[in-house]
């Protein structure tokens, strides 16, 4: 579903399948020359869905287009590294990008999972994959 909040911004709600919170608000900022789309929901099918409805009711240009994410939980940036062009810029809260560029973010998985037991070897191998990385 989208709303217009005031002129030029709208909320694109975008659902969060088998999570309590059930739904999480993106918003768009659109401008003639850059939108910005502030959080983008899980890296799933439904929630790409229903942000392609959205881009598509409102006529967002992803090649015109920005991120800001307002913290690094999957249901706030799952999506951004499929969403970005080569022209995009995706922002960060201060804290948050400096954990993210001094890969603070990928050590602290890496040690979580490996104290769950999973496998190191894996591990590796799915971080070196990860859509973050984008």
């Amino acid at each position: 579903m989208v709303e217009e909040i005031l002129s030029n911004l709208y909320k694109i709600e975008i659902p969060l399948p088998n999570n309590l919170l059930k739904a999480l608000n993106s918003y768009v900022i659109k401008n003639s020359e850059r939108n910005l789309i502030i959080d983008t929901g899980f890296n799933l099918d439904e929630c790409m869905t229903a942000m392609q409805i959205g881009f598509g009711k409102l006529g967002v240009d992803l090649r015109k287009t920005d991120f800001f994410i307002r913290h690094l939980h999957a249901d706030h940036l799952g999506l951004v590294s499929d969403l970005t062009t080569d022209a995009s810029t995706i922002y960060f809260n201060e804290p948050d990008a400096q954990r993210f560029k001094s890969g603070a973010l990928w050590r602290d998985i890496a040690n979580f999972a490996s104290l769950n037991g999973f496998p190191k070897n894996e591990l590796q191998a799915i971080l070196q994959t990860h859509p973050g990385l984008k």
